[in-house]
Formats: C-alpha cells, sequence, structure tokens
C-alpha cells in the first residue's frame, strides 16, 4: 500500500503539479526568461540552479509539515515509530 501511495504522489506531482505550471510558464514567459538571464541557457547552469530550487521548496514544503497543526496532522504519521526504517518513511500522505 506504501508503494502505490509513493507511485501514485509522484504521478501526480510530477505530472499534475509540476508539468503543467512548468509548461505554461515556459510557453507564456520563456524566451522572456531566456533574453533576461542568458547564464540558463547552458544546460548544466540550469540544471543546478532547479536542483537548488526544488531542494529549497521541498525543505519549506516539509518545514510546513512540521510548523502548521494541519499539515502535521497529515506527517506527524511519519514520525510516529520508534525506529525509522522504510516502512515508516514510506508512511506519508498523499498530499503533504
Amino acid at each position: 500500500l506504501g508503494s502505490y501511495n509513493q507511485l501514485f504522489k509522484k504521478l501526480l506531482s510530477q505530472v499534475l503539479l509540476l508539468h503543467g505550471p512548468y509548461a505554461w510558464v515556459w510557453m507564456n514567459y520563456g524566451q522572456y526568461i531566456s533574453a533576461r538571464f542568458p547564464v540558463l541557457q547552458n544546460h548544466y547552469v540550469a540544471w543546478w540552479v532547479m536542483f537548488l530550487a526544488v531542494e529549497f521548496a521541498y525543505y519549506w514544503v516539509h518545514r510546513t509539515g512540521h510548523t502548521i497543526n494541519a499539515f502535521w496532522a497529515m506527517h506527524g504519521v511519519h514520525h510516529s515509530a520508534e525506529a525509522y526504517n522504510l516502512t515508516t518513511a514510506l508512511r506519508q500522505s498523499t498530499f503533504h
């Protein structure tokens, strides 16, 4: 069940939540971004910028899971075991 939860979460986040907004931004502002920040035309620099941006966003989403009560209700189960192992790691909410 945990594997299906993780697969659904990845599918939902990658296809609907990330690809859709990314495609919209690129279609509407891609030329402006490319002209304004020519350093991002280098694929290696763009990859590192996106890597850092995703890590930064994940940090803040995870932190809200610890600080906002409504999100802690979904995220707290992930921290409820006495020993941390794979089954504990997969015990995460689909939405947070």
